[in-house]
């Protein structure tokens, strides 16, 4: 659910901010990013979600509709760019023999992981997709097995 989300928040229009409900979005953003620049928001079902820039990269940050952070999203387009810890914990896992297909960063109240999308081929068929979760440390903390493959 979080990847369509994501999906539609990039594929949206831009929404201009108004009401109660995005002033409250908007000062909280504030306040966590205050020298990013603000692109677009929109507000899907019960969340809000902020594409900004800061320091040259591009974020997600996702609030509920009544201000509260909720997590804050990157998208990390190539390996050099995971710490390396976490590239070290990849290289070490049972998934380096694995296509890596997409990366994101995601932080949130009181955890910080790295997301990893694998596949693996057998004849040019997809028969394993996973979403692997490493912390900042590179241990794998979570599979999230077969994740895409009933929507193939």
């Amino acid at each position: 659910m979080k990847k369509i989300l994501g999906l539609v928040c990039l594929a949206l229009p831009v929404m201009a901010m108004a009401g109660d409900n995005n002033q409250a979005v908007s000062a909280s953003f504030h306040s966590m990013y205050p020298y990013a620049k603000m692109h677009e928001v929109q507000v899907i079902n019960k969340e809000t979600c902020v594409n900004f820039h800061d320091n040259g990269k591009k974020y997600e940050a996702w609030f509920t509709n009544s201000g509260l952070w909720e997590r804050t999203e990157r998208r990390v387009p190539m390996a050099m760019d995971l710490p390396s810890d976490v590239r070290r914990g990849f290289k070490n896992s049972e998934y380096k023999d694995y296509k890596v297909d997409r990366m994101r960063e995601v932080t949130a109240p009181g955890h910080h992981n790295f997301q990893v999308w694998v596949e693996k081929k057998d004849h040019g068929k997809v028969v394993k997709n996973d979403v692997l979760y490493f912390n900042q440390e590179g241990q794998l903390i979570k599979v999230d097995r077969n994740s895409m493959l009933a929507s193939l």
